[in-house]
């Protein structure tokens, strides 16, 4: 497995990404004595998850306990806060008016999985640049926003090392909670998110902005997957840009072969 800074080099290396891949990692009562070994500022104020995503997006690192979650929903996604009456049984969301009944609610509340347990949540969590982790503990998830273009590239490389990836679930509702972090740990696979009107709202992200969320044990294949599918998808002009990329970033393992891409070569 590549260090995370090694990762990090090669997914901007790899997709000219204009925000940092970020690693997140998650403490309950069984490991929340590492907390305190991880490098980070403690946030003081409460402040919504997808919030702090978007600050270590930026290249912050930043660290937050349970009760600093500014967000009911986010709570709830990642296990700071325990489901509330009304929850399972869809009258919160009947009220939001995001489901066209209480049944329906109910059903997406009960089909989305939610961190921890009544008697065991999450403490605390660390969200940073996926380089800060670099001589110290692996993060448990990636996240990564791009454009359209870059989350493809990303699955193409999900797919040539793993396969189809099975499940993806995006409703337009609690996006960078759960639907990037929460589903690809409970699913051990990756999953996008075309994100959600609240962090939209919050974080003012771009229109065309899409993210997406796996393990971080997944990081290495998915990286060597874009590597790998070079040669068959890009460009040659983009081949070039990510070449001298890779060798900045001394990150260039496989052979830039020219004039291979499938789309453009004569068929025979």
């Amino acid at each position: 497995m590549d260090s995370p800074q090694k990762l990090y080099d090669k997914f901007h290396s790899l997709l000219e990404l204009k925000r940092h891949v970020v690693g997140v990692k998650f403490f309950d009562e069984f490991n929340i004595e590492e907390y305190s070994s991880y490098s980070g500022i403690e946030v003081i104020k409460p402040i919504a998850y997808c919030v702090a995503v978007k600050s270590a997006m930026s290249g912050h690192s930043v660290k937050i306990r349970k009760d600093m979650s500014g967000c009911a929903g986010s709570s709830c996604a990642l296990g700071f806060t325990t489901p509330k009456d009304g929850y399972f049984s869809g009258e919160q969301g009947e009220k939001m008016g995001l489901f066209k009944d209480r049944s329906v609610a109910s059903k997406v509340n009960h089909d989305l999985p939610v961190l921890g347990n009544a008697s065991s949540g999450t403490l605390a969590a660390v969200i940073k640049p996926l380089y800060a982790y670099e001589n110290e503990g692996d993060p448990d998830i990636v996240l990564v926003i791009s454009d359209s273009f870059g989350i493809m590239r990303i699955l193409e490389g999900y797919t040539y090392i793993y396969g189809l990836p099975h499940g993806l679930c995006a409703s337009g509702n609690r996006a960078v909670c759960t639907e990037c972090s929460v589903l690809p740990l409970k699913t051990h696979s990756i999953n996008i998110s075309f994100l959600c009107a609240g962090t939209r709202y919050r974080c003012k992200w771009g229109n065309a902005e899409i993210m997406c969320g796996f393990p971080f044990s997944m990081a290495n294949g998915i990286a060597k997957g874009i590597l790998e599918t070079v040669n068959a998808v890009e460009t040659d002009e983009r081949k070039k840009l990510i070449e001298k990329h890779l060798i900045k970033t001394d990150n260039l393992e496989t052979e830039i072969k020219y004039g291979e891409t499938y789309y453009q070569k004569k068929q025979k």
